[in-house]
Formats: structure tokens, sequence, C-alpha cells
């Protein structure tokens, strides 16, 4: 799994969401999978990322190879500012990094 701090991050990364629904079992495993090699699992079918635009492109065609037309993910597309904003309630241990004052 990839980590990254605030401090850690170039402005020319891309900072994003993938949320998906999968119901085939197999088919969510592979890209749970794939996801965890480019970012950080925050919920059970959500990921966040923060990549150059290069990885963001390669990453994108791989999930085109794990997904059909029966699923749904979602990209969200956010900025350095909404990263400084993230707020997290509950089981949080995958954010050590954030702090919430």
């Amino acid at each position: 799994m990839r980590q990254y701090t605030y401090e850690s991050t170039n402005d020319n990364n891309l900072y994003f969401l993938v949320i998906y629904d999968i119901s085939d079992n197999r088919r969510r495993t592979k890209l749970a999978k794939l996801l965890e090699e480019y970012g950080n699992r925050v919920q059970y079918s959500a990921f966040e990322f923060w990549l150059p635009k290069g990885e963001y492109d390669a990453l994108l065609q791989k999930i085109h190879t794990k997904v059909t037309i029966e699923d749904s993910l979602r990209i969200y597309m956010l900025n350095k500012a909404s990263y400084r904003k993230d707020e997290s309630n509950g089981v949080c241990d995958l954010r050590a990094d954030v702090i919430i004052a």
C-alpha cells in the first residue's frame, strides 16, 4: 500500500477518490488489490489517491480491465485544499497523518 502525507505531496499530482459498488466477489477483490497498489483505502469500497498524471492514466487503463458494465465505479477529482479539509469520524487509523483541529 502506498502511503503519503500532505507534506510529501507534489503540487502537480492529482488528488482523487475512487468509490465502487461491485456485486461479484471475484471482480471486487481484483479491483481492490489493484487500487491498494496505488492508493490508500479509506472505506471498504473507497480509496483516495495522490498521483502524478502518468500514474493516474495508467491506473485508469487498469481499472477498465477490471470492471464491467454491471459495476458501478465513480472517480471524484479533488484539489489540494480538499485534502487539507479532510475530516474523519469513527475508526480512521488509515489516515493517521491527518489531524483535525
